[in-house]
């Protein structure tokens, strides 16, 4: 093997080649099965067998899943109502696509008057095609044929390689979101909640590099993927480009899951193969229309779970001006938290995340930095803390967050923060590049990057108390009984260490004779409010 040529790249140029080697490739429908083929468990419904590979934990293979007559039904569907507005395929980028779609003009053989976008970094040739183009039906067939993706659902940004969790999602087709969830509870993998899909074409000798789908707050939920048309060569390896790559062959009609540690495995799609039967007929005019435009192309649709955050039961919360001015509520800002994103990996590969010291140690240590000023754990514990209070679900609750870098975020109290830190980084890499992130189906902004200082968003007349091992250690039970009726502001540090200088505090407090953690300090103060306003 070449230097610095990796297993998976192998791979992939062996699967490349005008006559592939086919020794050693995993076909499920043979009746030698592959000696690292077992069988998992036979489904509920039509009896399928699901297949999984010794050593590929969380990879299964349902071969033959799909009979001709439904995968008609989901390549017409793939070819007309997946492809329509407001649905986003690769070509609104550089086409005004008309509201009804292609696919009505095509089916309807209507005369399609099109637009061409202009672009600052249009290429020369570009620039040299006509800004409006009248096209006929094999004109039409010809522009469809270029979409490589089309989005379903929350809809995926192809620059940043992450979802677009600020605007509504599209409606995740249903019919599509009951086959997915019935598989993977059929397969013992427990009910998922499809909300994006993408569903790729794949002309003859269109390829997928290698790559890892790591876009979904959730990595745990499974990844559903059907296979329609003309077979294919898929790569599956490891965690790794240098691990043990497995190549499968899969036909029209099989269906791929991966869950748990397989959402982490290099995957990829070297070599469209010929189709082995000749092309399927039928004998609904809309149907056959949609084998045509198919051709000898290959779709692949695959239907994700992305578990962004969705709103609790809602409290009652003060709405204007001088509700939120007499309000008796806890205000908690928490302070220096170190929410900073950081680009890892290299071209197409590169990925944004949440800087942290137990991911990032080694881009840290490059630029000289304290790992522990980089734990935004620390945040993600403090808002768990604080939004799954009593406290909060009364309605008596405002976080803000004030980061070392100082973007100021103001967090809806209807927010349920994701469990798991690496979903609480995903969304926070979301919400630094969005500034604001909304509520699934409605416009409701859960959390919102505001213009600083944190004085504007500060009631006239409230206490301002920093908690710090510098102040007077009270019994905070006690000590909330003095207050006035009024609004109290909290500044509480999501640091490991550090000085408790909050610009704004006006006093300082101690909760304890001992060193605790924020989100330790969090509890404390919500528990003494919960008290003295008899909240249960």
């Amino acid at each position: 093997m070449p230097i610095n040529v990796t297993k998976f790249r192998e791979a992939e140029r062996r699967f490349k080649k005008r006559v592939p080697d086919m020794e050693g490739v995993l076909d499920l429908r043979a009746t030698n099965k592959h000696p690292r083929a077992k069988q998992i468990c036979k489904l509920e419904g039509d009896g399928s067998w699901m297949w999984g590979v010794e050593g590929k934990e969380g990879l299964f293979f349902i071969p033959s899943a799909l009979d001709e007559q439904q995968q008609k039904y989901w390549i017409t569907k793939a070819m007309s109502s997946y492809m329509a507005p407001p649905n986003l395929t690769n070509l609104d980028a550089h086409y005004h696509i008309p509201e009804k779609g292609l696919w009505a003009y095509f089916e309807n053989n209507e005369i399609l008057q099109i637009k061409r976008k202009v672009h600052p970094d249009d290429s020369v040739q570009t620039q040299a095609l006509p800004m409006e183009q009248i096209l006929d039906r094999d004109g039409i067939k010809s522009l469809m044929r270029r979409i490589r993706w089309v989005t379903l659902g929350y809809q995926y940004d192809w620059t940043s390689k992450e979802y677009d969790f600020s605007r509504s999602p599209v409606p995740f087709p249903p019919t599509l979101a009951a086959y997915s969830s019935a598989l993977t509870q059929s397969a013992g993998l427990g009910p998922s909640r499809p909300e994006a899909g993408i569903v790729n074409f794949y002309q003859p000798g269109d390829t997928l590099t290698g790559h890892v789908d790591r876009s979904e707050p959730n990595m745990q939920a499974p990844l559903v993927s059907m296979s329609l048309g003309a077979p294919c060569i898929f790569l599956v390896g490891g965690r790794g480009r240098d691990e043990e790559v497995l190549p499968v062959l899969l036909r029209g009609g099989d269906v791929v899951i991966m869950a748990g540690e397989a959402r982490y495995f290099y995957h990829g799609v070297p070599r469209i193969l010929p189709l082995e039967c000749g092309r399927m007929e039928d004998e609904d005019p809309k149907v056959q229309l949609a084998l045509e435009l198919l051709g000898d192309a290959r779709i692949n649709i695959n239907i994700r779970q992305t578990d962004i955050p969705v709103p609790a039961e809602a409290p009652k919360l003060p709405k204007t001006k001088m509700e939120k001015e007499l309000a008796q509520r806890v205000i908690v800002v928490l302070e220096c938290a170190p929410l900073e994103i950081v680009r890892v990996g290299k071209g197409s590969e590169a990925r944004h995340h949440l800087l942290n010291s137990d991911d990032h140690q080694n881009v840290l240590r490059k630029h000289s930095k304290d790992l522990s000023d980089y734990r935004p754990d620390i945040t993600h514990q403090c808002l768990l803390a604080l939004l799954d209070s009593p406290l909060n679900k009364a309605g008596r609750l405002q976080v803000y967050i004030h980061t070392q870098k100082g973007v100021l975020i103001e967090i809806n109290p209807h927010t349920r923060i994701p469990r798991t830190f690496s979903r609480f980084a995903g969304l926070m890499v979301q919400l630094l590049h969005k500034l604001s992130i909304r509520a699934v189906g409605s416009n409701e902004k859960l959390l919102n990057v505001i213009r600083n200082p944190i004085s504007d968003h500060l009631p006239v007349k409230c206490q301002r108390v920093a908690m710090s091992g510098e102040g007077e250690t009270v019994k905070i039970g006690e000590w909330v009984k003095t207050l006035p009726e009024e609004p109290i502001v909290f500044f509480i540090g999501a640091m490991a260490h550090g000085e408790d200088k909050f610009e704004f505090a006006e006093s300082k407090i101690s909760v304890s004779e001992y060193p605790l953690a924020a989100a330790t300090v969090c509890s404390k103060v919500c528990h003494a409010f919960e008290d003295l306003w008899d909240i249960i």
